[in-house]
């Protein structure tokens, strides 16, 4: 009985991963997707937008910036490490490109293990941490997981249940990390103004 539910959803998953990856296609996707999926590995982010990013945090919200880096950074580590040394250690799926299924691939395969999407683990991550910081941000940076997440599917490299595994694990740990940080280190970031020029 558990088999044959297993096999049912690895059948659904393999459906949905196939109309994402080849029938709901666009040009604009085709165009978008590919470089947003790994564009925080990018040298216009890692030397451009990055520390323009840290300095305006630094400059404009002072003690709320810099709590906000320290926590953002925690929570992509453990976020990190537990998607890909602990789960994607023992669970072991295969990519789509190596599982013998038909595959559009649009960027190149990075090999590896494919459950949870680490990618979007930590995008989701991000993305909880900001909206608590910034939550006039949340609408933003949450649709921007989300494309993210979407585009490993898009590009061929992620099922969706590793994304949506990815998602939640990201969301969880981040939330854990946040209801740590508010009990025992600092007030709701709201109440502190931020830093302005007289």
């Amino acid at each position: 009985m558990i088999s044959q539910l297993m096999e049912y959803y690895k059948g659904l998953d393999q459906s949905l991963f196939a109309r994402m990856n080849q029938d709901w296609t666009f040009p604009f996707g085709d165009f978008y997707f590919p470089g947003v999926t790994d564009f925080h590995q990018s040298p216009t982010f890692l030397y451009g937008i990055l520390p323009l990013l840290v300095l305006f945090l630094l400059v404009k919200y002072r003690k709320k910036g810099v709590k906000y880096m320290i926590t953002l950074a925690i929570a992509l580590i453990l976020t990190d490490m537990v998607s890909f040394r602990v789960i994607k250690h023992f669970v072991q799926r295969p990519r789509p490109t190596h599982s013998g299924i038909h595959v559009v691939l649009r960027v190149e395969d990075s090999g590896g293990t494919s459950f949870p999407s680490s990618h979007a683990a930590n995008i989701f991550a991000a993305a909880t941490v900001t909206s608590y910081f910034f939550p006039p941000m949340s609408g933003l940076v949450y649709i921007y997981a989300a494309s993210v997440a979407y585009s490993r599917v898009y590009v061929g490299v992620h099922y969706p249940s590793d994304i949506v595994g990815g998602a939640i694990l990201g969301f969880t740990i981040s939330y854990l990390i946040l209801l740590f940080v508010k009990a025992f280190f600092m007030p709701h970031p709201q109440k502190e103004k931020p830093f302005k020029y007289k």
